[in-house]
């Protein structure tokens, strides 16, 4: 089997949002917070496995939350075989 599998942990918002950066509070330095794993499924590459949801401030897994607080860890597994067309050899 060619490929393998690919963890993403992140905030996972519903939209995409550009948010100030708590640790330079002064500064204007922003985090911006959206589904990384859709880039990755976007490719055509990779397949969703498993998706667990949970909470920053608490650390439970549990789908409730704040757009804020809600956390995300996708495990996608990627493939190299079956999404390309073989090339003719003419």
């Amino acid at each position: 089997m060619m490929g393998g599998y690919l963890i993403i942990g992140d905030f996972q918002p519903s939209n995409l949002a550009r948010v100030p950066y708590h640790h330079l509070p002064d500064g204007e330095v922003y985090t911006y917070k959206q589904s990384y794993a859709a880039t990755f499924l976007a490719s055509g590459l990779y397949r969703a496995v498993s998706m667990l949801t949970g909470m920053a401030n608490t650390r439970m897994l549990t789908p409730e939350g704040t757009e804020d607080d809600r956390i995300g860890t996708w495990l996608l597994r990627k493939s190299l075989t079956g999404h390309y067309l073989p090339q003719s050899r003419a």
